[in-house]
C-alpha cells in the first residue's frame, strides 16, 4: 500500500474524514457545481473572496467553464489565454455575466518567459495564489473526422473504438508539441507558481487535468509501467527519460513492438507522464512549509470540446464541475491521487 493510499484510509482527524465523505457524496449527487451545492457545508467551505485560483488553458472549453464554476463560488480567478485579444474578450464576457472577480493575463505554457511574466504579475497584484489548475492541453494528432463520418461512424464512436486507427495523423513534430504543452507546460507552471502558494491552515491545491487515457494500463512496456508506478523512488529524471524514450522512437519511426499506444500516442504518453508527475510532486511536497494537495483528474471521457470535434456526450460545464470540486475539497483530503470525475481510482 502506498503512503497516499494509507493516508486515505487513516486520515489525521475523524472530522476531516467526515468532511471529505460528505463533500464527495454531494459531488456524486449533484450533476453541476452551483452555490447551492455547498450550502449547509460550512465546515467544508474553506475559501473566501481572497482565495486566488489560476486556471491554465482557460479561454474555452473545460478551462473556461472551470473559471465560471470557481467564480460562482466567490473565488478570485485568473483566466489565461495565449492570445491577448481573445483572452480579454472572453474575460469581459465572463465579467459581464456578473463575475467581476475574474481577471485575465496572457499565458503561453510553452514559453518560460510567458510563465514567469504571469508569476510576476500575480505576485504584484495578489501576493500569491491558493489554487493552480493545469488544464492546457492538445490532442497531439490530426484526426480525419470526415473520413469516418463518411463511413457512418460518429465522432463518439471513433473515439470509443480503439481498433479504428486509420485517419489518425501522428508524427514527431506534432508529438513534441503535444508533450511540450500537456506535460512540460504543467511543469513550467508548477515550478514558477509553487513559490507563490500562500501559507494557509487550509492548504493549497494543484489540480492537473488528465485523462483515463493516461492510466498505466495503456502502456505495453512492463518495465516502464513498474518504474512509473514506483511512487517511493519516482523522480523527474525518470519521467523525463520516459518522454525522451518515446520521442526518440517517434523520431526514428521505431514505434511498433515497444509497447507504445497504437493511436493518440503523444496524448496518452503526455497524460501518463502528467499522472506520474502528480504522484512525484505530492510526495515531494510533503516536506513543504505548509500543506499542498496535488491531484490529477479525469473530468469526463467524451466532452464536447474542440479536442473531440464537439462530438462528445457531456458538456464542458459538466466536466468543469469536477475540476472545480477537486480544487475545493476540504482540508485533510487526498493528495497524489487520481479522480475519475468524483471517484478515486486505487491504481493509475
Amino acid at each position: 500500500m502506498s503512503l497516499f493510499q494509507d493516508s486515505l484510509l487513516q486520515p489525521a482527524k475523524a472530522k476531516q474524514e467526515r468532511s471529505l465523505t460528505k463533500l464527495l457524496m454531494a459531488m456524486e449527487a449533484a450533476p453541476l457545481a452551483s452555490a447551492e451545492d455547498y450550502n449547509g457545508l460550512d465546515e467544508e467551505k474553506w475559501w473566501t473572496e481572497n482565495t486566488v485560483a489560476v486556471v491554465a488553458g482557460s479561454s474555452r472549453g473545460i478551462g473556461l467553464e472551470t473559471v465560471r464554476h470557481l467564480a460562482k463560488q466567490g473565488l478570485t480567478v485568473v483566466l489565461t489565454a495565449r492570445n491577448d485579444a481573445h483572452g480579454l474578450a472572453i474575460t469581459k464576457s465572463v465579467v459581464d455575466e456578473g463575475y467581476p472577480n475574474v481577471h485575465f493575463h496572457q499565458l503561453d505554457v510553452q514559453s518560460d518567459q510567458s510563465v514567469l511574466l504571469l508569476a510576476d504579475w500575480i505576485q504584484n497584484k495578489f501576493g500569491g495564489i491558493d489554487i493552480l489548475i493545469n488544464n492546457a492541453a492538445v490532442i497531439g494528432a490530426k484526426i480525419d473526422w470526415d473520413l469516418w463520418e463518411s463511413r457512418g461512424i460518429s465522432r463518439l464512436g471513433l473515439l470509443t473504438n480503439r481498433s479504428f486507427i486509420e485517419g489518425f495523423g501522428e508524427d514527431y513534430n506534432t508529438a513534441k508539441t503535444c508533450l511540450d504543452i500537456n506535460y512540460f507546460g504543467a511543469k513550467r507552471m508548477v515550478k514558477a507558481l509553487l513559490p507563490l502558494l500562500k501559507p494557509s491552515s487550509s492548504g493549497s491545491r494543484i489540480v492537473n487535468v488528465s485523462s483515463l487515457g493516461g492510466l498505466l494500463q495503456h502502456l505495453g512496456n512492463e518495465t516502464l509501467r513498474m518504474q512509473l508506478d514506483d511512487v517511493e523512488n519516482l523522480n523527474e529524471e525518470t519521467i523525463d527519460g520516459f518522454i525522451d524514450m518515446y520521442l526518440n522512437d517517434e523520431k526514428s519511426g521505431e514505434i511498433e513492438g515497444k509497447g507504445w499506444p497504437v493511436r493518440l500516442r503523444a496524448y496518452i504518453v503526455s497524460k501518463i507522464a502528467l499522472n506520474a508527475y502528480t504522484r512525484f510532486l505530492a510526495r515531494d511536497l510533503q516536506k513543504h512549509d505548509h500543506k499542498v494537495y496535488v491531484n490529477c483528474l479525469h473530468p469526463g471521457s467524451f466532452v464536447k470540446t474542440d479536442m473531440t470535434g464537439q462530438g462528445g456526450d457531456m458538456s464542458a460545464a459538466e466536466a468543469a464541475a469536477y475540476a472545480a470540486r477537486v480544487a475545493l475539497l476540504p482540508p485533510g483530503g487526498p493528495s497524489g491521487q487520481f479522480f475519475d470525475r468524483e471517484k478515486l481510482l486505487t491504481s493509475f
